[in-house]
């Protein structure tokens, strides 16, 4: 990766607490993977980023700067949830990046919504693998394949009128992952709780996709979902923290914004992640931990509280 060059031709200042971050990073196992949902937010100048770094240079090169702090080790692609990325797109990520650094990319919302999310039309692709080879795959096989931790289904919430039987779903599922090629790796991530099921996780089981162990407004807690029997479904077991049950999106990002301090410590949620942590070390199962500025105010101070309670066991 070549060093990046900011602030007219100057060489980046270091970045804000690199030094006791990867302290912390010699300290987690290399199975461990903790990083972010994104990387654009300017409320994280001083604290992630360099404190005079122009919010254009965030934009334009966050993810290189990103990808140099060695406790970070993923980071989300959200971008690729509302339209598929083109392969130009995904070349100038690529290009960002260490070889080999994986990211957790969200699948065009076309595929995982039983509704576009623009317009409100029923999606006539939804759990299409036809579309979804098409459509998300050939870019990314072209672009960015070594990029690609795992791809995440987040699955929309489905409304009452329309919502499909556990079973139902598990079938769909089925026909996509048989479909879908074995050299990527599928996470699946719920937001209706009623289909969190035997049905469901069996067949995620049977083709190698983890369930996404969310922190979601309408889902269980993390902790809660982890004392579900086999609902470690793969050898990789994904956490996402996004907004803490019972709370709104909207609201949420109201009170947190600009997204550069703690806002509440989610104490529960922590303590959550640390015992799927000491779960995935004892069955040897890898982890990979991606958190919302929503869940407590700002992301990456969330990530080295809990890189610090990972390290030291609790």
């Amino acid at each position: 990766m070549k060093q990046l060059v900011l602030f007219s031709g100057k060489p980046e200042p270091e970045l804000p607490e690199i030094e006791a971050d990867r302290a912390i990073a010699e300290k987690l196992a290399p199975t461990v993977r903790l990083g972010t949902s994104t990387w654009t937010f300017p409320g994280w100048r001083g604290i992630f980023y360099p404190k005079d770094i122009p919010e254009r240079e965030i934009t334009t090169h966050g993810l290189r700067l990103y990808a140099q702090n060695p406790l970070f080790r993923t980071v989300g692609i959200d971008r690729s949830y509302y339209a598929p990325l083109r392969a130009e797109e995904l070349a100038r990520y690529r290009d960002d990046l260490p070889d080999g650094y994986g990211c957790a990319m969200k699948v065009w919302s076309g595929i995982v919504a039983r509704r576009d999310p623009h317009t409100g039309e029923r999606s006539p692709w939804f759990l299409d693998p036809r579309v979804f080879a098409e459509r998300v795959l050939v870019p990314i096989e072209k672009s960015f394949s070594r990029n690609v931790g795992v791809l995440l289904l987040v699955l929309s919430p489905i409304r009452a009128e329309e919502r499909m039987e556990a079973g139902e779903l598990a079938e769909r599922l089925d026909r996509f992952f048989e479909a879908a090629p074995r050299s990527f790796r599928y996470a699946v991530e719920l937001r209706n709780p009623e289909l969190l099921s035997r049905a469901y996780l069996d067949t995620l089981a049977r083709h190698g996709v983890t369930h996404v162990l969310g922190l979601w407004e309408r889902m269980p807690t993390i902790g809660r979902q982890l004392a579900v029997p086999k609902i470690l479904t793969a050898p990789l077991v994904v956490c996402r923290l996004s907004i803490r049950p019972g709370e709104r999106y909207e609201e949420r990002r109201r009170m947190c914004a600009p997204f550069d301090k703690i806002v509440a410590t989610d104490e529960a949620s922590r303590a959550d992640v640390v015992e799927v942590a000491a779960r995935c070390a004892r069955e040897g199962r890898s982890l990979m931990v991606l958190v919302n500025n929503k869940v407590e105010g700002s992301a990456p101070l969330t990530v080295r509280a809990l890189a610090r309670r990972i390290a030291a066991g609790r």
